[in-house]
């Protein structure tokens, strides 16, 4: 369970910029057609290292399905068991159940103060009508924190900030001013009708060092907001955004790199691992396996092999096939 949760922010992350589960799902297949040899179809004439014999791709999906709805009809029931031997029914007087029924809805959805931070990620709750997501955790501060006035996320490589300014003054790009530094950000905003009326909404260090030329900002008027992205000098993980500010721990936050991060050569190691790993489900030979049962298949019919000219049989190679010509193979490789 550990290592399937410490995605759980990332795709919290997706699910609320995607906003629908469709949406989502859409933007996974859409991955694994780009990415991936999910879409792929093994062929009799085609390469054998990439790809799924036809259907076995769907069959994955509802096997992974079937899976996590097994697992969850268990919990569910656990669950309820658990919640009827803590807190056993008594007894309700017919005349007053709908009035019980009534409190006990109530007591269900109490008001939340007004100053009550946002559900976390473990309260997410999607409408099954739509399938729209009522509210989850905000990933305006993934792997970040919310601050007075402005709040931050960041992944290995970059750093966002959102800096709240007054909706009524700044309608356009042209009511904010922003001058970002080596190690400094500086957001002002039209505080009135003159053209030399502004005033500096934030004016902080950064806790390290970005390319300043880099810099991309945009002004979200409905929101109120100054949206700043900014790439780092150094591949980190920040434990605060500005100097002085409160540290996060980032020992908890979620270290995971997305793939597209990577080099290729790293991405081909992923690909032939994940190929590798489907190909030991499915009971076929691994990449490395059938690199050696090609070669076993010339060493076959090789001159100086005691099974030249006869059916190709892997099962008995390994043992019978003179070292000598297994390595003269390998060196022709």
């Amino acid at each position: 369970a550990d290592r399937q949760e410490q995605y759980d922010s990332l795709y919290l992350s997706i699910l609320q910029r995607e906003g629908t589960l469709p949406a989502f799902f859409d933007s996974l297949f859409s991955f694994l057609m780009r990415r991936t040899d999910y879409y792929y179809q093994l062929t009799e004439n085609g390469p054998r290292d990439r790809g799924f014999p036809p259907g076995a791709a769907f069959d994955m999906v509802k096997q992974s399905f079937k899976k996590h709805e097994a697992l969850f009809k268990r919990a569910h029931e656990a669950k309820q068991q658990q919640q009827q031997q803590q807190q056993p029914q008594q007894p309700i007087p017919k005349s007053s159940s709908a009035s019980a029924a009534s409190q006990s809805t109530v007591s269900k959805k109490p008001e939340q103060p007004p100053d009550e931070k946002k559900p976390t990620a473990s309260s997410t709750v999607i409408n099954k009508a739509t399938g729209e997501l009522a509210y989850s955790a905000d990933p305006e501060c993934y792997n970040g924190a919310a601050r007075d006035g402005y709040s931050w996320s960041q992944s290995i490589t970059e750093l966002d900030i959102r800096v709240n300014v007054d909706r009524s003054l700044a309608s356009k790009g042209s009511d904010v001013r922003v001058n970002v530094g080596r190690k400094s950000l500086r957001v002002d905003c039209r505080s009135g009708g003159g053209a030399r009326d502004f005033s500096t909404v934030l004016d902080r260090q950064l806790s390290h060092e970005v390319r300043a030329e880099e810099a991309v900002w945009s002004l979200v008027p409905s929101d109120g907001v100054v949206q700043i992205s900014l790439e780092k000098v150094q591949e980190r993980w920040w434990d605060c955004c500005f100097t002085g500010e409160e540290k996060i721990n980032t020992r908890e936050i979620d270290c995971s790199r997305p793939m597209s991060d990577l080099d290729e050569e790293a991405q081909a190691k992923i690909d032939q691992m994940m190929f590798d790993q489907r190909q030991k489900q499915m009971g076929l030979p691994t990449s490395e396996e059938a690199k050696t049962l090609d070669l076993l298949r010339k060493a076959w019919d090789a001159e100086g092999s005691p099974f030249k000219g006869t059916p190709f049989d892997p099962s008995v190679i390994s043992n019978q096939m003179p070292a000598d010509l297994l390595k003269q193979q390998q060196q022709q490789q």
